[in-house]
């Protein structure tokens, strides 16, 4: 049984996991720096961050030929969004990485009001319709920018799991479906407990 997607989040955690046990602030600091040039980019043409992204990666994440690997990419994509979401807040004090934090989960709590529900919605239906990694890169550092202006933090290890799916047809449609229906099985409930709240008012 392949469980490569499992070993994708299981190494970005471990990743984020050392960086915020890191006491050399600094030299954290410089490393988000670089990774965050590595965004919009290639794995392949990131050379600076390779000791964080390739250092130790399982065996059966590792490309072979001269594109980078499922793997490779999945994790180059999630730990530079994190260290753009990560820019300028404490690792110990604000972390932008948290568990159960998916994706739909995240995207709904930017939703404040009924007037911004069609500019999440817009860019999470721009995000599960998009057609190549590439697309996938631009349209969640758009949503990432906006989680961090407000101090939202994202599941990193889970996101990676779901990048490295995405990348196997047999498997994509199965992660925008999870995507869709965390992202409006929590629309069905806040829906449902404002007409609780409505309710219990007119009694």
């Amino acid at each position: 049984m392949d469980t490569s997607w499992n070993q994708t989040a299981s190494f970005i955690e471990g990743r984020i996991s050392q960086l915020n046990q890191t006491s050399n602030e600094a030299a954290v600091r410089a490393t988000f720096a670089k990774m965050r040039r590595g965004l919009g980019k290639s794995p392949a043409a990131s050379p600076e961050n390779w000791e964080l992204t390739l250092q130790g990666v399982p065996e059966g994440l590792t490309g072979r030929g001269l594109e980078p690997s499922w793997g490779e990419w999945a994790i180059h994509i999630s730990l530079t969004l994190y260290s753009f979401h990560q820019q300028g807040k404490s690792l110990q004090a604000e972390s932008m990485h948290e568990k159960g934090q998916y994706l739909g989960k995240a995207l709904q709590r930017l939703i404040k009001t009924d007037e911004e529900s069609p500019r999440i919605k817009k860019r999470f239906d721009q995000l599960v319709t998009a057609n190549n990694l590439e697309e996938i890169a631009h349209y969640l550092r758009g949503i990432v920018q906006l989680l961090k202006a407000e101090g939202y933090p994202l599941d990193y290890s889970a996101l990676g799991q779901d990048l490295y799916l995405w990348q196997n047809l047999a498997t994509r449609d199965g992660v925008r479906l999870r995507w869709g229906r965390d992202y409006y099985h929590r629309i069905s409930k806040s829906a449902s407990d404002e007409n609780k709240k409505q309710e219990m008012e007119n009694l």
